[in-house]
Order: structure tokens, then C-alpha cells, then sequence
């Protein structure tokens, strides 16, 4: 039998009274307990329910539950199936205790395989990774039920609301309990597929896994996915960005369903981004994931997104549609603009642009690894005569984003208290701390300089230039490259900063200087 069969009886326990669970209720802390256990939303019948929700569980950590709107609690349908299991087992066992007085047979033990449907998700059909139990009974894997709220609002089964989307994102608690069954139904899979390789000789075991050993350290190639779905966005997204983007169209909500995948990676939804360029689409784009989802009543959405990696589109794009939606085209052609296009089915070939890992410089300056220095064609790799050159650069871009964060809002050269307050209001938030500590609130903490890339990356951000150079950026290959960009864009706003603090100075100074007068 197999150990998450064994575990069962100790495992199927509520976690609130201790004995065997019966009709279980998962609560949106990750806790299972039994319906009878979970206390009554208002003190009496007919009376308005208690605003503050007292779990049963002693060792509940939550400071808030979500429950239904109409604040029933629902049986959670996978527990209850693994407690029915559970139950047949046992009966199973008296039975051969029984029938072994006999000298009966009976039936082989039961076994639990993915066809038992049991912990498996409400949407994918495969085994859950990260269960999250809904207030309606019915269990899901976490990026699986971000999806679904996006694309359906509400649950697949039942078809029952679900909560908002922050709150999944943030807030929802992973089923323990089923959690650990998986855990044991993974080691359950494992022990079998050692089993199944154990007859394998000795030494095409060694070499497998001496050739597996190569196979993982060498350079694999750049990732691809073909037929993509892509979502077009007004603005560039670099990677470690944080952007807040509208959906308000019915074409664009389209689009970003069609586009949202999941990615089990960072247990979130992520989707392929490129923007409208004049007067074609861009080449380059980024993999971004959704951060939070804002949902008005009119259907439109405000979505908080983070850029993760880059990618570049391979071939042209391509629109995957069926006879309906071409005729609906065809009928609409008159009506769109001149050069425009649906492209809410919009789909390409791409490749994700690899980053390099650069090794941290020795005492000495140089790179940990002594070698030959890459061609220019190729990025930088590990041991590349031009990491000290990347780890300088970095540390020059990092010192003068120290000093930004450092600077006083502008001083007037007038000694009148009037004119250094009046300036200094006016200018308050436009560098110096209060804009340090607001860019890091938004995008995160400044990477250490240690970190060239994520300096790069960080920089970039907070600077104030166009998009047109951003996508020069997020089009340049080399970490070193990307650098030196970032750092011509600081020397020139340098310049232009240097000019406008001394010529605001100047005429503070020269409007006091007339009311003196």
C-alpha cells in the first residue's frame, strides 16, 4: 500500500476538534475542519451576522476569513473524496480481518492514480500545484484559478462567484491538507519510477547520468515557444517595471485573455507584451506578470503588471481566426482607421533572450575566472575579459543614483528665509529622498552594484526617458551595451538638470531681489 494511502487516517483529521473529519469545510485560511465545527456567522437566528469571523482553529495565524456572499459554508468536494477513500479502506481492512479467519481472497488494495480525478484541478485537469479550495467546495491550482477569474469570474463547476482577484493573489491560503496529500501522492510516483528503472545495468546508469550531469550544465539554447498569443500595450515595459495598464475595450479584453497563460515558475499569470510601434509592431517585448487586477462594473479592467524577461519575436505575426470572425472583419473593414488592425487573436513565434550571469569581481578587479574574452557578437559569459568593465560601469550608474537620492531640493543663493522655503516647496519630490523612497516603493529596492543587471534594469526605470529610447534598450543584447546606454542617458540628463537648477535659481533670486527693491 502506498504511504499516502497509510497517512490517511492521521492525515484526514480536523484541525480544529482532532477527530476524523466529517463533511469537511475548507476556510480561506488553509485550514479543514468539519462543517459542525465551523461557528455560526451571528450569535442567533434573524440576526444581522458578527463583523469579526472567530476561527476554531487554535494555531490559525490569519487576522481576517472570506466567506460567500449569502456566508454559507460548502463541503470541500477533493477532502471529501480522499475521506470516502479513506473509508473504504478501512472497511476494506475489517473486511480481510474477517474473510482471513476464513481463508478467503479478496480483492487487491485500491490504488490512487491521476484517473481518480481526486487531486486533481476544477480547470486543468492535472495534478494541483499550490491547491487553493473556493468558497463554493470545488479545488483548483493557484495560477489556475487566477485565469479563471480573468477569463470567466466565476467558478468553472458550480459557476458560483469567486473573490476578487487581489485577494486570491495575495491573501488565499493554500489547502494544507491537500497540499500534503500531493506532497505523498509525488513520493508515492517517485518510489514506482525507481522501481520501474531498477532493472537498468549499473553502467548505463552511470553513463545516463553522467551524460544528464553535461546535458544540464551546458548552455541548452535560448527558450522558444511557437504560435505565442500576444498582447499589445500603448507603452515599453522593461524588465523588474511596474506598470499600470487599462483594458477598456472590448477588442483589448479579448486580447488579454486570449494572451494571459500560467506560469508555474512564479505561480502567477505572465503574458507576452509588445507595443504598438509606428508603424508596425515591435520585434522585442516582455514577458510581464499580473500583479493585481482592478474590475469595474463596465468590464473594463486596470491591470498592475511586473516585467520578468525579454523576448524576441521570430518571423512576422499572424492572426489565428475562424469563418465568423473573419466575416465580422470584413464587415468592420470600412469602419477602422486607415492601417489599423484587429489584433485581438494575435499570435507569433518567440524566443526568449537569455541574461547571461556575470561572475562578482575578485580583490584584484578582475573576473573569478580567467579566460579569453568573448566575441563581441556574443553576450557576456562567465569569465569574460569584460566583466570589469560591466562591474565599473555598474558602479558608476549605482553612485550616481545614490547621489540623486541624496540631493536637497534646490537652496536659493538669496538669504531671505522666504525665497530658500518657496524654492525648496516647489521643487520637494523632483529628486532627493522623497523620490528615492517613492521610485523604491513602486519598483522595489535598488539593487546592490554587485548586481549589474538588475542596476541596469533599475535605473532605466526611474530615469525620465522617452520610449523610444527605453525600446533601444530592451532591444540591446549586451549586458555591457545596455550599460553604456544607460549611462550616456544620465550624462545628458546631467546636463540638462545642471542648467534648469541654475536657471530656476537665478530667477528666485531675481524676482526677491526686485520685491527688495
Amino acid at each position: 500500500m502506498s504511504v499516502l494511502l497509510k497517512s490517511l487516517d492521521t492525515m484526514l483529521a480536523c484541525a480544529a476538534c482532532g477527530n476524523a473529519l466529517y463533511a469537511p469545510v475548507t476556510l480561506s485560511c488553509g485550514n479543514t475542519v468539519c462543517q459542525k465545527c465551523v461557528p455560526p456567522m451571528s450569535p442567533q437566528p434573524d440576526v444581522r451576522p458578527r463583523s469579526t469571523f472567530l476561527c476554531p482553529v487554535s494555531r490559525c495565524n490569519s487576522r481576517s476569513h472570506l466567506f460567500g456572499p449569502d456566508q454559507t459554508t460548502f463541503i470541500d468536494s477533493s477532502v471529501q473524496e480522499l475521506c470516502q477513500l479513506s473509508h473504504d479502506i478501512n472497511a476494506r481492512s475489517r473486511k480481510k480481518a474477517r474473510n482471513s479467519m476464513d481463508g478467503r481472497s479478496i480483492s487487491p488494495p485500491p490504488k490512487l492514480s491521476s484517473d481518480d480525478h481526486i487531486l486533481e484541478c476544477s480547470r486543468c485537469d492535472q495534478i494541483m500545484v499550490k491547491p487553493m479550495t473556493m468558497h463554493c467546495g470545488h479545488a483548483y491550482c493557484r495560477v489556475c484559478v487566477l485565469k479563471t477569474k480573468i477569463e470567466y469570474e466565476g467558478c468553472v463547476k458550480c459557476q458560483g462567484p469567486l473573490p476578487r482577484y487581489n485577494y486570491l493573489q495575495d491573501q488565499a491560503a493554500i489547502n494544507r491538507l491537500l497540499e500534503r496529500a500531493i506532497a505523498l501522492y509525488q513520493q508515492d510516483r517517485r518510489s514506482q519510477d525507481i522501481n520501474s528503472s531498477a532493472t537498468i545495468s549499473m553502467s548505463s546508469s552511470s553513463s545516463s547520468s553522467s551524460s544528464s550531469l553535461l546535458s544540464s550544465s551546458a548552455f541548452t539554447g535560448p527558450q522558444r515557444f511557437f504560435s505565442k498569443p500576444i498582447f499589445v500595450t500603448g507603452v515599453v515595459i522593461l524588465p523588474h517595471q511596474h506598470v499600470r495598464l487599462p483594458v477598456v475595450t472590448l477588442n483589448h479584453l479579448r486580447m488579454l485573455k486570449n494572451a494571459t497563460y500560467a506560469d508555474h515558475r512564479c505561480h502567477g499569470l505572465c503574458i507576452a507584451a509588445v507595443h504598438r510601434g509606428r508603424p508596425n509592431l515591435s520585434q522585442y517585448g516582455t514577458i510581464i506578470e499580473i500583479v493585481s487586477v482592478e474590475q469595474y462594473s463596465n468590464s473594463s479592467l486596470i491591470i498592475d503588471v511586473v516585467g520578468r524577461e525579454r523576448f524576441k519575436v521570430q518571423g512576422e505575426y499572424g492572426d489565428t481566426v475562424d469563418p465568423e470572425e473573419a466575416r465580422r472583419r470584413s464587415q468592420q473593414q470600412q469602419m477602422r482607421q486607415a492601417g489599423a488592425r484587429d489584433i485581438a487573436m494575435l499570435y507569433a513565434d518567440i524566443e526568449i533572450v537569455p541574461e547571461y550571469p556575470i561572475l562578482p569581481q575578485t580583490a584584484t578587479g578582475s573576473s573569478a575566472f580567467a579566460s579569453t574574452s568573448a566575441p563581441r557578437e556574443t553576450p557576456t559569459t562567465p569569465g569574460s575579459s569584460s566583466n570589469s568593465s560591466v562591474f565599473s560601469m555598474s558602479e558608476k550608474v549605482h553612485a550616481y543614483i545614490m547621489q540623486l537620492a541624496r540631493t536637497p531640493p534646490l537652496r536659493s543663493s538669496t538669504s531671505g528665509a522666504s525665497a530658500t522655503l518657496s524654492l525648496s516647496t516647489s521643487t520637494e519630490g523632483l529628486m532627493g529622498p522623497l523620490w528615492f523612497q517613492t521610485m523604491q516603493g513602486i519598483h522595489g529596492h535598488l539593487p546592490p552594484a554587485s548586481q549589474p543587471g538588475g542596476v541596469c534594469w533599475w535605473a532605466a526605470v526611474v530615469l525620465p526617458v522617452s520610449g523610444a529610447e527605453r525600446y533601444a534598450l530592451l532591444r540591446t543584447l549586451h549586458l555591457s551595451d545596455r550599460l553604456s546606454l544607460v549611462w550616456s542617458w544620465i550624462k545628458q540628463l546631467d546636463a540638462q538638470w545642471k542648467r534648469c537648477r541654475q536657471t530656476a535659481i537665478n530667477s528666485v533670486d531675481k524676482v526677491f531681489q526686485q520685491q527688495g527693491h
